[in-house]
């Protein structure tokens, strides 16, 4: 329910009560997460709250709840990146959905990561935007605001979330928190038997890396392609080298860190300099932007092996 999140995100959750209460609901939402591991619930919770007949009782225990949390109510639609984007195809389907005449009065679409929505998609859903159409609210989430369109930005109610940190004894759980805005992708990621050996795997990868540098060409196969086959798996892949040198920087500090399974690896490379470990970050976060060009992955991780030479 909506009011589950009184506590982590008041300011928000006033916003939406109040132009519900009011009657001044925008036509489309931008919220971004902030970091907030909770983004797409909120989100979710909110669109709940506007088609739910029971919303005035706070009661959610209802039909349309269960067909909305099962993604099969025709009033709701959730569009997430197939692979690293979000298509024209899946922007097509929903306004193609959405265009039939409402039964409830209100139809609510979220579109999760809108920053990965490929060139073509942008375009068909600023102009699904640019002409609103009464009775539809748009609930566009992002975990980056500077990453969306600023046409997009500009048509849209921007709402900031929280970060509200949550500390487990579960890295795992820590880590899924980092990684996802979804409850039940990080339930997924914590629950799969694999999760903690990629960790391992990445780890592995980081190590052999700065010890052998080039050399790590020679072995790509034993210490990268046999774990990491795609897009998707070098997402993950370079988001947990960002998570692990990060655990770095902040074990220097003497604060937390993330990858708690693995301090005794990221205690040996707190005595790199700060300057090192803000180059080597620096040219992660680069390539891993790399991915979401149409590029060829072998190609791209020699690169990034090369350029790990000179650091």
């Amino acid at each position: 329910m909506l009011d589950d999140f009184i506590s982590d995100q008041a300011i928000a959750y006033k916003i939406f009560k109040n132009s519900i209460i009011k009657n001044k609901l925008s036509h489309a939402y931008l919220i971004n997460t902030n970091g907030y591991h909770k983004g797409f619930d909120f989100a979710k919770a909110f669109a709940k709250y506007l088609l739910c007949p029971n919303n005035e009782t706070g009661s959610h225990e209802c039909s349309v709840c269960h067909l909305i949390d099962n993604n099969s109510y025709s009033e709701f639609k959730v569009i997430e990146a197939d692979g690293l984007w979000i298509k024209k195809e899946q922007t097509d389907e929903l306004q193609e959905m959405f265009s039939m005449k409402s039964l409830s009065g209100r139809k609510v679409y979220i579109i999760n990561g809108v920053e990965n929505l490929n060139i073509s998609a942008s375009n068909s859903i600023l102009k699904f935007l640019e002409e609103p159409e009464e009775g539809i609210v748009a609930i566009l989430i992002t975990d980056n605001i500077y990453k969306v369109l600023g046409t997009i930005v500009s048509r849209c109610q921007v709402i900031n979330l929280n970060n509200v940190q949550v500390k487990s004894d579960d890295m795992l759980l820590n880590v899924g928190n980092q990684l996802y805005n979804d409850s039940d992708k990080i339930n997924e990621f914590v629950n799969d038997s694999e999760s903690i050996n990629k960790i391992g795997h990445v780890i592995d990868f980081i190590e052999y890396l700065y010890s052998n540098k080039l050399d790590t060409l020679v072995y790509i196969n034993k210490y990268w392609n046999d774990f990491f086959k795609g897009k998707d798996d070098y997402l993950f892949a370079f988001n947990i080298m960002i998570m692990f040198y990060s655990d770095v920087i902040n074990y220097k500090m003497g604060k937390d860190i993330i990858l708690s399974e693995f301090k005794s690896n990221i205690e040996k490379f707190s005595e790199l300099d700060y300057n090192i470990i803000n180059k080597i970050l620096n040219l992660i976060l680069e390539v891993r932007e790399d991915l979401y060009s149409n590029v060829n992955l072998n190609l791209l991780m020699d690169k990034f092996i090369i350029k790990m030479e000179v650091i």
